[in-house]
């Protein structure tokens, strides 16, 4: 019976190790895609408040090219490492982890990344309704995808004589408003994504300092 309880502490320790050591290689990538999305949440945030200024000016129809240009915007979206998590949370690997500090920075690092995931369904329903009323303002035909090989956003380019479908104020004001909204909901994503990226680092070193080792 000793021996049998022994063997099964053994593979325990084991398995927590190893949990451990694949959650520091998830976190190593997390970090990675995450610092990623704050670069490009940050550019499209600025893009985002160009288009606003262009937007609320007096004229915006005198702005129709750069209003176009900056309409083209990339989608931030953070495509985390789920394998060890997912391990963790649903076969029953929690019950391996022994440390109680290592348990509530897990458990602080998955919070924030569901915070993420909700700001994510914000973002999406307000980038459809901008698209929605966009669709109404914007054609289409002075979209110019000049090389394919660069990809869609860097391959595009503008035709000069591109002009609003339908330059009604009010119009343009509602679009103005879901953009603004949209902005805002992608600043406090990448705010949040900062905090998920510092949770990160911490449940690493956290790691790092309760399970010593080579592997680590």
């Amino acid at each position: 019976m000793l021996a049998e309880n022994w063997r099964e502490q053994f593979v325990d320790r084991k398995h927590e190790k190893e949990y451990m050591k694949s959650m520091i290689e998830d976190l190593q990538s997390d970090t990675s895609v995450i610092q990623a999305q704050v670069d490009l949440g940050t550019e499209e945030n600025i893009r985002g408040d160009s288009i606003l200024d262009l937007l609320n000016s007096e004229n915006p129809a005198s702005h129709v090219f750069d209003i176009y240009r900056l309409n083209l915007s990339r989608l931030v979206l953070t495509q985390l490492e789920d394998r060890t998590s997912s391990q963790l949370k649903n076969a029953g690997g929690m019950r391996l982890i022994r440390n109680d500090k290592v348990v509530e920075a897990l458990r602080n690092y998955w919070n924030t990344t569901k915070a993420l995931e909700k700001i994510e369904t914000r973002m999406d329903e307000y980038a459809s309704k901008a698209q929605t009323i966009g669709s109404q303002i914007f054609n289409n035909k002075y979209y110019i995808y000049n090389d394919k090989k660069i990809g869609f956003f860097a391959g595009m380019t503008i035709n000069p004589a591109a002009k609003f479908v339908n330059d009604d104020p009010k119009l343009i004001s509602q679009f103005a408003n879901m953009r603004y909204v949209n902005n805002l909901i992608l600043k406090n994503y990448v705010l949040i994504l900062k905090s998920d990226k510092e949770a990160a680092i911490e449940l690493m070193e956290i790691i790092r300092e309760r399970y010593p080792g080579k592997e680590m």
